[in-house]
């Protein structure tokens, strides 16, 4: 009986050790994901400040554009 007591002890240990490891390896996959995002939304904010940046840029083409036009025409 001891041993199958020591193996039912050994066992248990064994099941707390599993549900430890999937534990740890679900909280890594959510800090994992969350960082994912935080780099996705950081990659959205670059390309919008560079299409507001070329956004800025085109206006101001065409304002001096038109401001030559307006010298032109006058």
């Amino acid at each position: 009986m001891a041993l199958q007591e020591r193996i039912a002890v050994l066992e248990r240990r064994q099941e707390v050790r599993r549900e430890h490891v999937r534990w740890y390896l679900q909280a890594s996959q959510a800090l994992i994901e969350r960082e994912d995002l935080r780099i996705a939304n950081l990659k959205a904010q670059l390309e919008q400040a560079n299409a507001d940046s070329l956004s800025d840029r085109r206006r101001r083409v065409v304002a001096e554009r038109l401001a030559e036009l307006e010298a032109g025409s006058s």
